[in-house]
């Protein structure tokens, strides 16, 4: 069962999914699970571009989690980013890459089930 409530407020959380030029709203668990699965095979066999999760309120500071292709650095990587409030509640992007897709529907799951996502260790982006 999704937690549809940010836990820094008690206003229930809408999710938006965008897959390159297609975005939707996301209400259960099931079709959260099933967009990022087929997104992330996507994403790898070249048919899509990104996909974007983003929460109508912060989750725990977190804005927005996009993953996409990391380029020719590692054939089948990814590159995931991060859209994070600052103190000032202005946005501050990190970014890493990785070759685990298990790790990035992790991550997606840990948003989408109200955990935010944590950066440390990662790098700022431009």
């Amino acid at each position: 069962m999704s937690n549809n409530l940010s836990t820094e407020s008690s206003e229930a959380v809408v999710w938006m999914m965008r897959i390159t030029d297609k975005e939707y709203k996301i209400d259960d668990r099931n079709e959260f699970q099933y967009s990022i699965e087929t997104g992330i095979s996507d994403i790898v066999s070249g048919k899509e571009k990104y996909i974007l999760l983003k929460p109508s309120t912060p989750v725990f500071g977190t804005l927005y989690l996009k993953l996409s292709p990391s380029g020719d650095v590692i054939p089948g990587a990814f590159t995931i980013e991060v859209g994070k409030e600052d103190a000032d509640k202005k946005e501050v992007r990190f970014c890493k890459d990785s070759a685990d897709a298990d790790e990035c529907i992790k991550l997606f799951s840990d948003l989408f089930d109200g955990w935010g996502v944590k950066t440390d260790g990662w790098n700022k982006a431009d």
